[in-house]
């Protein structure tokens, strides 16, 4: 997995994570190719990835819309999940929540705590349930529809096993 984030000043903050296909296959360090590209440039930067959650930070003149993990398939994978973080969110392991406020649909960025299924609350100023309803998280976020919402405050809490995170939301 590989997450990422870029500033307005074009610092990109990179975190790669590996996975094994089985338990008893090692950790595997290698050079790690990553093509960043916008509509007019591109820019293939090398990672050396030692160990599984490092973080890599650089600047790139231009700015990226999107990220390639090993462009030209060098790699044996089964499975590539790049995703674009908020920079406020990257490396923080806070969760964050965009937009905010939001309309129609809000993304949660949950940090680096939770994953898999999940349990979403919403709860009113005054602390009344106005929902609840199972979500997945996947590639660190989940998404949910507001639509139906009374513009207004609400304490959106987010729980998979013991861990919980609670941020506040404001619906226009």
């Amino acid at each position: 997995t590989l997450a990422w984030s870029q500033d307005g000043g074009g610092t990109v903050n990179v975190q790669l994570d590996q996975s094994t296909s089985h338990p008893s296959v090692d950790f595997f360090a290698l050079p790690v190719p990553v093509l960043f590209k916008n509509g007019q440039q591109d820019s293939l930067v090398v990672l050396d990835h030692t160990f599984s959650g490092q973080t890599f930070s650089f600047t790139l003149p231009f700015q990226a819309d999107s990220a390639l993990l090993d462009p030209d398939w060098w790699i044996i994978r089964a499975n590539d999940l790049v995703l674009r973080v908020p920079d406020a969110a990257f490396g923080s392991g806070q969760a964050l929540l965009v937009p905010n406020p939001v309309r129609d649909q809000a993304e949660l960025f949950t940090g680096t705590r939770l994953q898999g299924p999940a349990t979403l609350r919403l709860l009113d100023a005054s602390g009344r349930l106005v929902r609840q309803q199972q979500v997945v998280i996947t590639g660190r976020r989940t998404t949910f529809s507001t639509a139906d919402l009374a513009p207004g405050s609400y304490l959106v809490e987010l729980a998979a096993g013991t861990e919980q995170v609670r941020l506040w939301m404001v619906k226009d």
